[in-house]
């Protein structure tokens, strides 16, 4: 064989591996228990996403936890998109995206530093970035200490945390409310003051 095959061949075995590697990887996350962060089961894991455990914290974390991206979609922190995104998963947006996100039925996380505007529509919404302009979320929204919602809110329910910045009008459990302030630090929650109820 001269040195042409033999280069053939290693690229051949290197294709092979790779493939293997990713049908292993796959097999391995399809029998991971549920909760089980993709993280702690794939140590490797973080050099594929870029970093290992976004910060959108999941539904099930409590304040001050670092949640773990298990499942659904990532708009990592260097993607910018601008226009209409549709999710039909869970999609966690680290980024910044300018445009419509329509999630309906799904839950959406939006991490520390990220940026979303001008319409968002989902089942669950978490937010420890900034969301801007309207917000349709049919089920609840939780708001993280840091994290800044202005504009128009449409939801069942509403909870956020000390610290969280709210401005514009909402709609929260079918009730209309008057236009409301920055609060800045939240003291109470659920984030709602009598004066805007």
């Amino acid at each position: 064989m001269d040195s042409a095959e033999w280069l053939l061949l290693g690229g051949l075995i290197c294709c092979a591996l790779l493939l293997l590697d990713g049908y292993r990887r796959v097999t391995r996350r399809q029998r991971l228990p549920a909760g089980t962060p993709v993280d702690a089961a794939l140590p490797d894991n973080g050099s594929l996403l870029g970093h290992a455990t976004p910060t959108p914290c999941a539904c099930e974390s409590r304040p001050g936890q670092t949640p773990t991206f298990t499942e659904g979609s990532l708009i990592g922190r260097t993607v910018n998109v601008r226009g209409r995104l549709e999710a039909r998963e869970t999609l966690w947006i680290e980024g910044k995206v300018e445009g419509d996100v329509a999630a309906y039925g799904q839950r959406v996380m939006v991490g520390t530093g990220a940026w979303v505007a001008p319409w968002l529509a989902a089942r669950e919404l978490r937010l420890a970035g900034t969301s801007l302009g309207r917000q349709e979320v049919s089920e609840h929204v939780v708001v993280e200490m840091g994290a800044r919602l202005e504009g128009q809110l449409s939801t069942a329910s509403l909870h956020c945390h000390e610290g969280a910045w709210l401005q514009g009008n909402f709609d929260i459990g079918g009730r209309r409310t008057v236009p409301s302030h920055p609060t800045s630090p939240c003291l109470a929650s659920p984030c709602i003051d009598s004066e805007s109820r």
